[in-house]
């Protein structure tokens, strides 16, 4: 992302590649329609607010640190972030659905609740469960065993299950009315 933080690149303009149907926002290029995987509403974010447009971006930065954690083998690492992308697409739709700032907590199921969202029952589920592993995967109070209680398949899985979720929050119509 030619070393660009991700506040960085929420306040720029994106500018449009006719021949390559690319959207450049600074060093960073994202083929229309999709970003890791990622589909947005193209129209939807340019009348969205700032702040939402940065959980946004925060999002995407976090789950492709995801990404690269599991590839790396930092498994609990891949929970934690994952859980932190479900955190700010979630912040994303309570600055959207509030008009304000979200409060600064952790809780997965206090902002679902905050955003209005009806999440379909197996994702709200995963919710719940990812919010409980967020502060062992965190602060572990024994190295050893969380690692066995998180090794690959199960991080493997946290991230396919929260890059479902992610997607399905970003298609949602209040990120993209």
């Amino acid at each position: 992302m030619g070393g660009e933080s991700p506040s960085a690149l929420a306040g720029t303009s994106p500018k449009w590649d006719n021949e390559t149907h690319t959207i450049f926002i600074k060093n960073f290029h994202v083929p229309v329609g999709e970003a890791g995987g990622l589909v947005y509403n193209l129209s939807r974010l340019s009348s969205m607010r700032k702040d939402t447009k940065n959980w946004i971006a925060l999002t995407d930065y976090d789950i492709d640190t995801a990404r690269h954690m599991l590839a790396t083998g930092r498994y609990l690492y891949v929970i934690f972030l994952c859980h932190l992308s479900l955190e700010k697409i979630l912040k994303a739709h309570v600055a959207e659905v509030t008009q304000t700032l979200p409060i600064k907590t952790h809780d997965l199921i206090y902002l679902v609740k905050k955003s209005e969202l009806e999440i379909p029952e197996t994702y709200l589920d995963f919710i719940g469960k990812i919010n409980t592993a967020s502060i062992p995967t965190r602060y572990p109070d024994d190295l050893q065993r969380s690692l066995k209680e998180y090794p690959e398949p199960v991080a493997r899985d946290y991230l396919e299950q929260t890059e479902e979720i992610l997607q399905w929050l970003k298609q949602h119509p209040n990120l993209n009315e």
